[in-house]
C-alpha cells in the first residue's frame, strides 16, 4: 500500500513538473539551534543581499551553536550553484574552530522547455520555451507534444528529465512531436549547465595544493592555462593533466548553449587547442574541460577589433 501510494504521488508530481532555466533570484537562508533545537538566530537574504552573504564568516561567528544550517541557490543561464552546509553531518563541528568553503563542479545537460502530461498520458505538451535555450534554437513550440526522446516514449515530464541524465551537453538528440495534429521528428543539441557545489570543511583539513575559484579548478592533478584572455579572435587552451582518460572540451554561450564541443580521446600529459571567435557575437563565454568527475572551468572574453 505504501508503494502504491509513492507511486501516485511521483506520478501526479511527474504531470504538474515543468523546467525553468531563466530563474533569477538568487536566495540564501541560514539558521542557527540551540540545544533543544529552537531557532535562535535565523537570516533570508535575496538578489544583491545574498549574493555578497559571507557564508563561512556566519559559520565561523556562530561556533558556539549547537547546530547551524545554510543553504544557498544562486543561478544564472549556464551555471547554478548550489551552497549546502549542515554541521550535524560533521563528526567534530565544536572541536573545530575556522570553516572554509570547497567545491565540486558537474555539467547538467540542458533542453530548455516548461511542460506537463496530456491527459492520456500519452505525451508532454509543451507550456514553456526558454529562450535562446537549445530546443528553441531547434525551433520547439509552446503547445507542440513531444512523444518519444532520444527513443523513449514520454508519457511524463520526468521521463524527459529521466532521460536527459543519460545524455551528454553536446549530443544530438532526436525526438518526435505532433504539431498541428501532424507527426514530425526532430534533433536537438542537449546544452550544458555547470553545477557548483559548495560545502564548508574544516579548514586545517583542505589541501594547500589545491584551491577552488569561480573561474578555475586547479589541483595537482589538473590544469588549464588560456590564453589570450581578453581575446579579439583566437584564444589557445593547455590542458593538464596525469590522467588518459577522454576530456571534453565545451564552448558555451551566457545562455548555456553549447558553441562547440570537441572531444580528446586520449590525454598524454597535455593537450592543446585553439579556441576561434571570429565569427562569435562579443560578450563573455564559459570554456568547460571535463576530464573523468573532474571539471575546470575559465571565462573568456570575446572583444571584436
Amino acid at each position: 500500500m505504501k508503494n502504491l501510494i509513492w507511486i501516485t504521488s511521483m506520478v501526479i508530481l511527474c504531470v504538474n513538473i515543468s523546467i525553468s532555466q531563466n530563474e533569477t533570484t538568487n536566495k540564501i537562508s541560514a539558521d542557527v539551534y540551540d540545544e533543544k533545537n529552537y531557532h535562535i538566530k535565523s537570516v533570508k537574504l535575496q538578489g544583491q543581499e545574498a549574493d555578497i552573504f559571507d557564508a563561512a564568516n556566519f559559520i565561523n561567528e556562530n561556533l558556539g551553536s549547537k547546530r547551524i544550517t545554510i543553504r544557498g541557490d544562486f543561478h544564472s543561464n549556464a551555471k547554478m550553484t548550489l551552497l549546502r552546509f549542515d554541521s550535524n553531518k560533521l563528526d567534530e563541528f565544536d572541536q573545530v574552530s575556522d570553516y572554509c568553503p570547497t567545491s565540486t563542479f558537474s555539467m547538467k545537460a540542458v533542453f530548455g522547455i516548461g511542460g506537463k502530461s496530456t491527459e492520456d498520458f500519452t505525451g508532454v505538451v509543451v507550456e514553456k520555451v526558454v529562450a535562446d535555450s537549445p530546443a528553441d534554437l531547434t525551433g520547439v513550440l509552446v503547445n507542440d507534444v513531444i512523444t518519444t526522446f532520444n527513443g523513449q516514449l514520454v508519457e511524463t515530464f520526468c521521463d524527459i528529465l529521466l532521460e536527459l541524465k543519460n545524455c551528454e551537453a553536446g549530443q544530438s538528440v532526436p525526438f518526435v512531436f505532433i504539431r498541428n495534429g501532424e507527426i514530425k521528428e526532430d534533433h536537438v543539441t542537449i546544452g550544458g549547465r555547470l553545477i557548483e557545489k559548495i560545502n564548508f570543511i574544516p579548514c586545517n583539513s583542505i589541501d594547500q595544493n589545491q584551491w577552488t575559484s569561480e573561474d578555475e579548478i586547479q589541483d595537482n592533478f589538473v590544469s588549464m592555462d588560456v590564453f589570450p584572455n581578453p581575446t579579439n579572435g583566437i584564444s589557445y587552451m593547455k590542458f593538464n593533466s596525469t590522467s588518459n582518460d577522454p576530456l571534453n572540451v565545451y564552448l558555451m554561450d551566457a545562455k548555456g548553449g553549447i558553441i562547440k564541443h570537441t572531444q580528446h580521446k586520449t590525454v598524454n600529459a597535455s593537450v592543446s587547442q585553439n579556441i576561434i571567435f571570429n565569427d562569435f557575437k562579443e560578450g563573455t563565454y564559459l570554456l568547460v574541460a571535463e576530464q573523468g568527475n573532474q571539471i575546470v572551468t575559465e571565462k573568456i572574453v570575446f572583444v571584436n577589433q
